[in-house]
């Protein structure tokens, strides 16, 4: 089973997808940056697969294609490696108000604990489905929007005073997830960008070594190909992080200046 999900590929027709055994075809290696894509046609006679070039290619060169926009957890349980920058990679925490206090602290932001936030805020919470029944409160750093929008979203609105509840509530909840802008004012923006670096800090804090001292073991000639697998998937994800943190800093910085002109 390991050996046929490795190989496999996820297509779509009329009828439905199917992860599907391409002889040949699975012999290409992924890449974000493809030199080649597969073309699935339909006739009478069935389905059938080609691979097309998409420029040319000199003897000898490796046929990239792209395996989607996926992580380094489906890359490395499906497939097997994983990819050092993958731009579609994220680090998942569960959303917890203890934790967000926590980083609050962390922060050194004064304010109430966010545990006891106000009724209104807590309908806010609900409809980003991070309260109540049936809430998913999986969250997220890293991807092409580099911070989960929910996340964003629920410290904007934690930060918000009772005085600034009617300006929370002439915003929709999209505005409130977009990491562009300070939809609640500047005060609130920096707030809650910098509970996020704190919050980048402490899922760092969380691993057991540092990225330096698993880029010495990685060095090691005696490290098992599963070792070396787990040691580049765990640096991936502590460098996303670094990342995140310091994106987020360079808002902070942005926005500081402009306060101060």
């Amino acid at each position: 089973m390991a050996a046929v999900s490795s190989r496999a590929f996820q297509m779509h027709n009329s009828k439905g997808s199917a992860r599907l055994m391409l002889p040949l075809i699975d012999m290409c290696n992924h890449s974000f940056s493809p030199n080649a894509r597969i073309i699935q046609q339909e006739s009478k006679e069935g389905t059938s697969f080609s691979v097309i070039a998409d420029r040319h290619l000199e003897e000898g060169a490796d046929i990239l294609l792209t395996y989607g926009a996926l992580s380094n957890d489906i890359l490395l349980l499906d497939y097997g490696f994983v990819v050092a920058e993958n731009p579609h990679d994220f680090v998942e925490m569960r959303y917890d108000k203890a934790m967000l206090d926590a980083a609050r602290m962390a922060a050194r932001l004064n304010g109430d604990g966010f545990s006891q936030s106000a009724v209104s805020r807590q309908s806010i919470l609900e409809q980003l489905n991070l309260e109540g029944a049936g809430a998913s409160l999986q969250v997220n750093f890293g991807g092409p929007k580099l911070v989960d929008g929910r996340l964003l979203a629920a410290l904007r609105v934690l930060y918000a005073q009772d005085s600034d509840y009617d300006s929370v509530q002439q915003r929709n909840l999209s505005e409130l997830q977009m990491l562009d802008g300070a939809p609640l004012g500047d005060v609130i923006e920096k707030k809650s960008l910098k509970t996020l670096v704190a919050i980048c800090a402490l899922l760092l804090g969380h691993f057991p070594t540092s990225i330096t001292e698993d880029e010495n073991i990685l060095k090691k000639i005696d490290l098992t190909e599963a070792g070396r697998l787990a040691l580049e998937y765990r640096v991936a994800k502590k460098k996303l992080l670094v990342d995140c943190i310091q994106a987020l800093s360079r808002r902070i910085t942005s926005l500081e200046k402009d306060t101060m002109q």
